[in-house]
């Protein structure tokens, strides 16, 4: 890993949770390449942000996911995903983030975000296991959140020209918010986080 740098994995959306870039599923293992409809990959080639609900048991909303095609390599997306020094000036509500471990392959990390009106400023530890350029996957240690676990997947395209970077979460803030309104929320969100992401990619030198 490269010294003042992880994934802004850990992180949500701006409105109630810009979370895990925020830092960013499955449980922790092998994160599977995701399927879309044919609409679904038509507005993913016209640049929009897709996102959907993957239901858990009983119909749950367990998980929500956003998917954006961003035209650079993976490993620019890799390097954006993993500035953390940088991540507080394009990640919403993202106020501070510190790597207070490291290992050959996987960061303790921890992230102060303040949400929206509805959450107060709370601050979490997250795990994030990393498969170089390929995937990050997080989950909550310690901290204020009750729950969260999740993941960033990078899947090139075109010969590398291009890269499929999908998100994935779950998240129990552990306050008196219901699940259906934090997955509600989310799914408001998760495009301004998506589209956050592909801008700073194409700001940074390719």
């Amino acid at each position: 890993m490269t010294a003042g740098k992880e994934p802004i994995a850990g992180m949500c959306c701006a409105g109630i949770f810009m979370l895990a870039l925020v830092l960013g599923a499955a449980p922790l293992g092998a994160a599977a390449a995701p399927r879309f409809t044919a609409p679904e990959e038509q507005r993913l080639v016209q640049g929009q942000v897709v996102v959907n609900s993957q239901p858990g048991q009983g119909g749950r909303p367990d998980r929500v996911q956003a998917a954006i095609i961003i035209p650079a390599s993976a490993q620019r997306v890799w390097d954006t995903l993993l500035d953390c020094a940088g991540a507080p000036q394009f990640v919403p509500g993202l106020q501070e983030c510190r790597i207070l471990q490291r290992q050959p392959s996987a960061d303790l990390v921890q992230h102060r975000v303040k949400f929206s009106w509805l959450i107060p400023e709370v601050t979490y530890v997250f795990l994030a296991r990393y498969q170089k350029w390929r995937s990050i996957q997080f989950e909550r240690i310690s901290g204020d959140l009750e729950e969260m676990q999740g993941s960033w997947l990078l899947l090139s395209r075109d010969q590398g020209r291009r890269t499929l970077l999908v998100y994935s979460v779950f998240l129990d803030p552990g306050f008196l918010v219901p699940q259906w309104l934090v997955s509600l929320i989310m799914e408001a969100d998760l495009p301004d986080l998506m589209l956050a992401v592909r801008k700073r990619v194409l700001e940074s030198s390719p």
